[in-house]
C-alpha cells in the first residue's frame, strides 16, 4: 500500500533552487505527525519513518515511478508508515519551503489513511492505488507501442 508519484510529474510549484536536507524533512516529517489527532494514530503501533532510499515502484514496468511512502502491516512488527526521502528529494527537490511541506503532509496523510481504512476493515484507498497502477502501466504500453 504506497503513494506513488512519476518522476516527470509537472506541478505548479515554488522553486528553491536548495535542496532539503534528511535532517530538515524529518522535523518538518515530525510537525506534521504532530498535528494528526492521536485518535487517527492509534494501532500505529510501530511508527512513522523517514529513510534515506529512493524507492521505485515494484508494479510499475518503468523506473520513472517513485513510491513516496508506504503503509505496512506486519503482525511481527506491528502496523507502521515509511516515507521515503530519497523518492521525495528526486520529485521535490528544487521546490520551496512551503510546497514541500504540503507534498510531505500529502504524502503521510495518504499513508494515515491507509491506515485508517484498514482498521475500519475498508480497502477504498488500496482500490484508488490499484487503479492508478493500471492506468500508469496503460500510459507505459501505450506509449512503447508507439516507439
Amino acid at each position: 500500500i504506497a503513494l506513488l508519484l512519476p518522476a516527470f510529474q509537472e506541478q505548479e510549484r515554488g522553486r528553491s533552487g536548495t535542496m532539503h536536507t534528511i535532517e530538515q524533512v524529518q522535523e518538518w516529517l515530525t510537525e506534521v505527525t504532530d498535528s494528526i489527532p492521536s485518535e487517527l494514530l492509534a494501532g500505529l503501533n510501530g511508527g512513522i519513518y523517514l529513510l534515506p532510499d529512493i524507492k521505485y515502484s515494484s508494479k510499475i514496468p518503468s523506473d520513472d515511478y517513485y513510491v513516496m511512502g508506504e503503509y505496512i502491516r506486519d503482525q511481527a512488527l506491528g502496523n507502521y508508515i515509511l516515507i521515503y526521502y530519497g523518492s521525495f528529494m528526486a520529485v521535490w527537490v528544487d521546490a520551496d519551503v512551503q510546497t514541500a511541506k504540503y507534498q510531505l503532509r500529502h504524502i503521510l496523510l495518504h499513508e494515515v489513511r491507509h491506515h485508517i481504512e484498514s482498521r475500519g476493515l475498508l480497502r477504498d484507498l488500496e482500490l484508488e492505488d490499484e487503479r492508478f497502477v493500471a492506468e500508469a502501466c496503460d500510459r507505459i504500453r501505450a506509449h512503447r507501442s508507439k516507439t
